[in-house]
């Protein structure tokens, strides 16, 4: 989809200078990484599993298990899932005792300070939020007033989930019925990569959801398809800002899910690219330790 020789970057002036990022507080630590990008260049300072101090993950691998997935794999809802009545802090408390270790926002439209006090109050972490405008404004709007609030609403959650501690903001890229295949991708490449500077400083990633929003897939087609439009869409931006978070029910009709996440992560992998989440049941942060089960041979 991308053209020969052209850079979604080029398109908003980027260009390939040293870029530091702020500091992270002490809800993150960091890893330098000779990443070069177009979005975030080279010697980017990239942040290591924010869930670190907070999570209570392994100590180290060394003396763990390798099929284990203690420290590794983490239950999370979304704010909107907990129907417990009260204050945003007892809500807090009552997905903790619930055995959840985490919970997604919305944003815009989460109170930092509110937020910041459940934190405290309960112990439980925000590992992340939902960008609540996505479905209504839309980053492949054909509308450049629409696609410019987009991008404004992007940054906004970016900053708000940095605010609380978290390390993810959750997108739907677009959709579908907003025109041809080539110009959603274009006008939503373009749109989203002028967030990625934001998220490199302050440390946020921007996942990618796959929805049924009629893109990047065909939506009346069979079981058979593939990830490639997918891979090939997170490639395009060739940011360790950028990743995908998987959403396991969402497209199980259309094809093989365990072949989707090996297809995502080999790339991410290859590419040294950003994270690769599961969302639906857990939520994984771990680089290259997924231990998908294979399809046997013949299988549908």
């Amino acid at each position: 989809m991308r053209r020969a020789g052209e850079s979604p970057a080029s398109k908003i002036g980027l260009n390939r200078r040293l870029f530091h990022p702020r500091k992270l507080k002490p809800s993150g630590s960091f890893i330098d990484e000779h990443q070069p990008s177009e979005f975030c260049p080279r010697f980017v300072r990239r942040p290591a599993c924010r869930h670190g101090t907070r999570f209570k993950g392994r100590a180290s691998d060394d003396n763990v298990d390798a099929d284990s997935l203690e420290g590794r794999l983490y239950k999370t809802l979304k704010i909107g899932m907990v129907q417990v009545p009260g204050s945003l802090s007892e809500k807090f408390a009552a997905v903790k005792a619930a055995g959840y270790d985490g919970i997604e926002m919305d944003s815009p439209g989460m109170d930092v300070e509110a937020t910041k006090k459940a934190i405290a109050d309960s112990g439980l972490p925000v590992d992340g939020t939902v960008c609540s405008s996505h479905w209504s404004i839309r980053h492949s709007s054909a509308d450049a007033e629409q696609r410019a609030k987009a991008a404004e609403d992007l940054k906004h959650a970016i900053r708000s989930t940095h605010a609380v501690g978290g390390h993810t903001v959750l997108l739907v890229v677009g959709h579908g019925n907003d025109g041809s295949e080539q110009e959603v991708w274009d006008r939503s490449v373009e749109n989203i990569a002028k967030a990625i500077p934001l998220a490199a400083e302050l440390g946020v990633y921007i996942a990618f959801e796959n929805v049924w929003n009629q893109f990047c897939y065909d939506h009346s087609g069979g079981p058979d398809q593939t990830a490639e439009k997918y891979v090939q869409y997170v490639d395009v931006f060739n940011s360790p800002w950028i990743g995908m978070q998987f959403d396991i029910g969402n497209h199980w009709k259309y094809g093989n899910i365990g072949d989707w996440i090996r297809a995502r992560q080999a790339h991410r992998e290859t590419r040294h690219q950003g994270l690769l989440t599961s969302r639906g049941t857990v939520h994984s942060h771990r680089r290259g330790r997924h231990r998908l089960p294979r399809r046997p041979q013949g299988a549908a």
